[in-house]
């Protein structure tokens, strides 16, 4: 088994850099603005956004992700523009090893398995990757949550709905939905848990509060 597992690392590195080192990264429409939000999270500067010249942080997108590229946009070139498809191939692997443990709890692993590889070759699966963009990140968030909801770990749950609010503003429903779930289990919640819990309500009411200063 564990020569198994050290195959399929091996092989997903050697994918992620093989692609990595071929197409590269691209930016689109919203690349600039997770680059310059980053920038200023992390290091106080703020890029200036030709022709709008802002004279604050554009908060419409949310951190994470923003946090997650800075540290690799900011290497040396080549290696900030090779790194990131890297990370952002490696998280699509990851995502599609996850999905494959959720579908064999409740189909033949064979069927996971298909599931998985077909998974991996979606289109936008193998174009998101390329792109300054927050899909992957997100799509490997949600197959965590998804797999924790299997696991029944509510406390450690609503924590990572926190952090899926805090990559894209469209999950408050779910932090909502999960939200009501944490009340209904809360006796039931190990301590650890909770203390994850109230860091991500921490993270959220930050977040809040520097939006709330800058605009």
């Amino acid at each position: 088994m564990i020569k198994r597992v050290s195959v399929l690392v091996a092989f997903s590195l050697l994918f992620s850099i093989i692609l990595g080192l071929t197409i590269g990264v691209f930016d689109a429409g919203d690349s600039f603005a997770y680059a310059a939000l980053g920038e200023y999270l992390l290091h106080g500067r703020l890029l200036p956004m030709i022709p709008f010249n802002l004279d604050h942080p554009q908060t419409l997108f949310a951190p994470i992700y923003a946090l997650f590229i800075t540290p690799l946009l900011s290497l040396p070139l080549p290696w900030g523009s090779i790194s990131l498809p890297i990370a952002q191939f490696l998280l699509l692997l990851g995502s599609a090893t996850i999905l494959f443990f959720i579908i064999s709890r409740v189909f033949p692993k064979r069927w996971a398995a298909v599931g998985a590889f077909i998974f991996i070759f979606l289109p936008f699966n193998l174009i998101h990757p390329t792109l300054i963009m927050s899909e992957t990140l997100t799509e490997f968030l949600v197959t965590v949550y998804i797999l924790v909801l299997f696991l029944r770990a509510d406390g450690l749950l609503f924590f990572l709905s926190c952090i899926l609010v805090l990559t894209r503003y469209a999950f408050l429903p779910c932090f909502g939905m999960t939200l009501i779930l944490y009340i209904k289990n809360f006796r039931s919640v190990p301590i650890h848990h909770h203390l994850l819990s109230i860091l991500g309500i921490l993270l959220i009411a930050s977040w809040i509060l520097f939006n709330h200063s800058v605009n």
